[in-house]
């Protein structure tokens, strides 16, 4: 099973993505698009949570099945603290989007744009499809034609700082774009920016790769995080927003810890017991402050 968290999908990769896009043992990318978890009931004094971004808070039944996603957890946990009636609208998307994607929804006039400036809380989780292999020939070291695990592993393998340091710098560029967009949108809610976890560390194919290539990736994937994370919530401090830090929940405090059970099947999206530390995060912040 290839990474398809990080994977772009391309015409002569179609088979390969049913496969990539399931639930199947891998850390891949979202899954075709379909419905996410249905949105609370609506009540005109309700208490808003929209949240906007990639898969990871979309939970898909094929990604975990019979999981209550930390969205809906965070929102009925909410709804019992404040003892008011809180709407959750999960607007994240399953189909591989990457943080220039997410820029796109958030800077037009759409859905996503009005439930944004109507929230209280905005959650955003933007990055996991921007790690490395880099498929997007506009980060300009890009690996394209990335068809099996062991090819990603190799183009992870090959992937330089340098390169790191330079995707990172053209994502964060969306990442500002996305949250001054939703300050704008709605300058009074409290906006909640997720961190990304590695999903790459404890993953079978790795696991099974030689030492020296097993060492190589978690150094990769560790740096990359690492930038993308911290860049994540610099940005985020600059609109007074709260940086939630899932990555060092997932991968510990130096971030190279596999994620393990934290993950589902697909060694991509969260488990229940994930979701269930990822719910915990949410509601252990102050959101009046």
């Amino acid at each position: 099973m290839s990474r398809t968290g990080i994977f772009a999908i391309n015409a002569g990769a179609l088979a390969l993505a049913a496969v990539l896009l399931g639930g199947c043992a891998g850390p891949p990318l979202p899954s075709l698009v379909s419905k996410g978890e249905s949105p609370s009931p609506s009540t005109s004094e309700a208490f808003t949570i929209v949240v906007i971004g990639d898969s990871i808070p979309f939970n898909a039944p094929e990604d975990c099945p019979g999981c209550t996603g930390f969205a809906q957890g965070f929102a009925d946990g909410l709804e019992a603290d404040r003892g008011q009636s809180v709407d959750l609208l999960n607007l994240s998307r399953h189909d591989g989007a990457r943080t220039r994607d997410i820029e796109v929804e958030v800077t037009g006039d759409n859905n996503v744009t009005k439930a944004v400036a109507s929230a209280d809380i905005v959650l955003v989780s933007i990055g996991f499809n921007d790690q490395p292999p880099y498929t997007d020939a506009a980060l300009g070291c890009s690996t394209p034609d990335i068809l099996t695990d062991a090819d990603a592993i190799a183009a992870v393998q090959s992937t330089t700082t340098e390169c790191i340091d330079e995707a990172t710098g053209i994502v964060r560029g969306s990442a500002i774009a996305v949250l001054d967009a939703v300050r704008s949108l709605a300058p009074d809610a409290a906006v909640g920016v997720m961190t990304q976890y590695n999903s790459w560390i404890g993953w079978g194919a790795l696991d099974s790769a030689t030492p020296g290539t097993v060492e190589a990736v978690v150094n990769t994937t560790g740096h990359a995080l690492d930038r993308w994370n911290d860049a994540l919530c610099e940005e985020a401090a600059d609109i007074d927003a709260v940086c939630v830090d899932v990555y060092r929940a997932f991968n510990g405090d130096d971030g190279r810890q596999p994620a393990g059970t934290m993950l589902a099947a697909d060694y991509t999206h969260p488990s229940q017991l994930g979701n269930d530390a990822i719910r915990d995060l949410l509601l252990a912040v102050d959101w009046e402050s």
